[in-house]
């Protein structure tokens, strides 16, 4: 304020004041728009400054709608706008707090689509975003979030130098199965709404597999498959 070189210090000058500084002090938080207006003028000489003292004036943002669509074939609507749950949001070191703050938000302002995987974060983002929408299913209803999760992957990192191969995937029948039933547990979710293979090649798609996978979505344990991969060929031969 000082910068600014406002010396207001009547009440009568309060709207002009607000005016004044709500570009240069303005924040929001929490979904929150906070503008800041004068409570008391302190005229404080100390060579050539004097200090003011204002109070946050909390006034709610107008939310924007968001809008849904169906996904594909399925009868899922889900939000334009979704969270992928990996990184350094599920990352130990990331607070579970501001993690919760960041889904909570999210769900407030509409979204309810959130993807995760059983090894991201090096399994942490998944356990922590069960421990998060625990809440929000309690307060409302499971069919308001759209779940989507991945199995596959078997370690949380790949390295990236290693001397003998490593063994990073596994689409055994009992461990895509295995992986499904572990998600369920972390997600505290009952089922999952999209189930993904992680990755998944075409030499590793086997009848087996598949008959797994339809018996694992007669159990209710998924309530849509799909198919995760980085290149053209892959998806283009599924």
């Amino acid at each position: 304020i000082r910068d600014m070189g406002l010396l207001y210090n009547t009440h009568g000058h309060k709207y002009a004041f607000e005016k004044r500084i709500s570009p240069a002090l303005h924040r929001t938080q929490g979904g929150v728009s906070m503008h800041f207006v004068v409570e008391k003028v302190y005229p404080l000489q100390n060579g050539r400054t004097q200090a003011y003292c204002i109070k946050p004036a909390i006034r709610r943002q107008r939310k924007i709608g968001m809008n849904y669509r169906r996904l594909g074939n399925t009868d899922l609507n889900v939000s334009e706008i979704s969270v992928g749950c990996s990184a350094y949001w599920g990352d130990r070191k990331f607070p579970e707090r501001k993690a919760a703050e960041i889904i909570n938000e999210a769900f407030d302002r509409g979204v309810n689509f959130f993807d995760t995987g059983h090894n991201y974060s090096n399994f942490n983002a998944e356990p922590r975003l069960g421990r998060i929408i625990k809440d929000i299913i309690a307060r409302n209803d499971r069919s308001k979030l759209v779940i989507s999760t991945k199995g596959g992957s078997i370690i949380g990192h790949a390295p990236i130098f290693s001397l003998r191969p490593v063994k990073t995937r596994d689409f055994s029948p009992d461990a895509i199965e295995t992986s499904c039933y572990e998600s369920i547990k972390n997600l505290k979710c009952d089922y999952i709404d999209i189930f993904q293979l992680h990755g998944i090649s075409q030499s590793q798609i086997t009848e087996e597999l598949i008959d797994r996978l339809f018996a694992m979505k007669k159990k209710g344990m998924y309530r849509y498959l799909g198919i995760n991969s980085h290149t053209k060929t892959e998806l283009e031969y599924i």
